[in-house]
């Protein structure tokens, strides 16, 4: 499994989920065609896939790359938060249960958590504040990597220190 940390803008969402401290997200998720960015599907959305097509809720059609649409899980633990220009800021430790593309970024946006520094996915408000604090990359490390060898089926980890200013802040 995969262990990354990551700043998130909390006022947005209020610590909707963050007030219980661990979660697990779960979603279906495809790669646009037009442009290769993720994006998280209702069921709704889901149910309307046809001919690499799927109907969104605003009535756009949008075109999907072939790999099709895959469930994606997550489960986050919320760290530390603080204060950063009026704003209550919070560190999370997310664990993958899936591995897609862009998985983390787009599933914490979608459910209303966008990362700090992240122009792709981020809301409008958390790329203000990351312009007004100076962040310019995506506040999400992969802090701890653990996998069973592939030969010798021994529990193999890595584990770094983050080196980004903001995330060290908080921890």
């Amino acid at each position: 499994y995969k262990s990354s940390y990551m700043l998130l803008d909390s006022n947005l969402f209020s610590f909707w989920n963050l007030d219980e401290k661990k979660a697990h997200l779960t979603d279906y998720i495809a790669r646009k065609e037009s442009d290769g960015n993720a994006i998280i599907l209702t069921d709704t959305e889901k149910s309307s896939f046809e001919n690499e097509t799927v109907t969104l809720e605003s009535g756009e059609k949008c075109r999907l790359l072939q790999d099709g649409i895959k469930r994606a899980e997550l489960e986050y633990t919320a760290i530390n938060s603080k204060s950063l220009s009026d704003r209550e800021i919070s560190l999370l430790d997310v664990k993958l249960l899936t591995g897609r593309y862009h998985q983390i970024r787009a599933q914490l946006s979608h459910a209303g958590f966008p990362i700090l520094g992240d122009q792709k996915y981020g809301s409008e408000d958390s790329k203000a504040l990351s312009e007004a604090q100076g962040i310019k990359d995506v506040c999400l490390v992969c802090h701890k990597f653990v996998f069973d060898h592939p030969k010798t089926g021994k529990r193999t980890e890595f584990e770094i220190k983050p080196q980004n200013p903001q995330i060290r802040s908080i921890l």
